[in-house]
């Protein structure tokens, strides 16, 4: 999906129908859905069409707007609501004054769940009560590997809990993007799963004091690099999402410019 076609679907709010996708076909876009595609086509805040969804965020995180979809009984909804708005906000650097204050009780929550340089879910369960109030009865705790988290606290946790943070990401995978295990990894780097796994990895390389805890993906990338610098991955998919940028994949020029350029920079962003 281009950008024209995008612009085609976006309603006057700047909303794309339903945000986070229950109630939604997997097939119909969705207000996240719309926000990944512009990331991955490389637009930033100052075009209209990704400037207009967020003003739309902002609406819906200072209730001037609300989001059609449908209630999650089984979590506290307001509460993960704002941190999608929050996370989203961060994720294109424009957070406004409520997301900051947000920001900050999620830092408060996970910096307190760091015990002597580890992540610890049991003071993580502990905090979160602490700071957001006790959970009802059969309601879930908000995931803590979540991706609007990891977005939110980007560059904004102490070295000891980044560097804790980090290693629980990569033993839990960034939901709502790769909900794996970031180590070992797969097999094939022309499977387009690999390439979900890859951008969890650059999500959470922010937090990491040193990069060499990537080797393992930096090695894996370069041994497929070609000697004229470009990756030729024959058997990869184009997802719609992460893949095509430049055109059509019928035109092998355009398939191998954005497979090259995309694990460009993922390398750029472990720095190893």
């Amino acid at each position: 999906m281009n950008i024209n076609k995008l612009a085609t679907l976006q309603n006057t709010d700047g909303g794309f129908g339903y945000f986070h996708g229950m109630g939604a076909s997997w097939r119909d876009v969705t207000t996240e859905k719309a926000l990944k595609r512009m990331y991955f086509l490389g637009l930033d805040p100052s075009r209209p069409l990704l400037r207009k969804t967020l003003d739309y965020l902002n609406k819906c995180l200072s209730g001037e707007a609300k989001i059609p979809d449908r209630v999650e009984k089984v979590i506290n909804w307001e509460l993960f609501s704002e941190l999608m708005f929050s996370g989203w906000l961060a994720f294109f650097d424009c957070l406004t004054e409520k997301a900051r204050l947000i920001r900050e009780q999620w830092r408060e929550v996970i910096e307190a769940a760091v015990k002597e340089g580890k992540f610890n879910y049991h003071e993580y369960e502990l905090a979160f009560q602490n700071v957001f109030g006790r959970k009802k009865a059969r309601e879930r705790i908000l995931n803590p590997a979540s991706f609007y988290l990891v977005a939110l606290l980007k560059n904004h946790l102490s070295p000891e809990a980044a560097e804790a943070y980090c290693e629980y990401l990569l033993e839990t995978g960034v939901y709502y993007i790769y909900s794996k295990p970031l180590r070992p990894l797969p097999g094939d780097l022309a499977d387009i799963r690999s390439f979900y796994l890859l951008e969890a990895v650059k999500l959470i390389a922010v937090y990491a004091s040193d990069k060499r805890k990537f080797a393992y993906v930096w090695e894996w990338i370069t041994r497929g690099r070609h000697p004229d610098g470009n990756w030729y991955l024959g058997e990869l998919k184009a997802d719609g999402m992460i893949f095509p940028v430049s055109g059509s994949w019928r035109d092998r020029v355009n398939k191998t410019r954005d497979v090259t350029r995309y694990l460009n920079a993922v390398l750029r962003a472990l720095a190893i």
